[in-house]
């Protein structure tokens, strides 16, 4: 199907996207519980897979947890040796 903008595909598709890799098994209740900082995760791993960036900026990682998402999806979109940059 063809999208007006990205925004558009991800409102659509991005329940066919979604990765849950984490220990929670698909529970998202907000940021109100330990397994938050993992879906947040899931969801920025999924929007790069979605989306293909060659590039991505990511401000105010405390943990690299965000930039590791961001540059997995990256790694597995365009190989180890691709000219993808976080």
């Amino acid at each position: 199907m063809n999208y007006v903008n990205p925004i558009e595909f991800i409102k659509a598709e991005f329940k066919n996207f979604y990765v849950d890799k984490g220990p929670e098994n698909g529970i998202l209740r907000g940021t109100k519980y330990g397994g938050a900082a993992t879906h947040a995760r899931n969801c920025l791993y999924t929007l790069t897979k979605m989306l293909k960036p060659k590039n991505a900026l990511e401000i105010g990682s405390m943990h690299y947890a965000s930039s590791d998402a961001i540059g997995q999806a990256m790694d597995e979109l365009y190989g180890n040796d691709a000219p993808g940059i976080v």
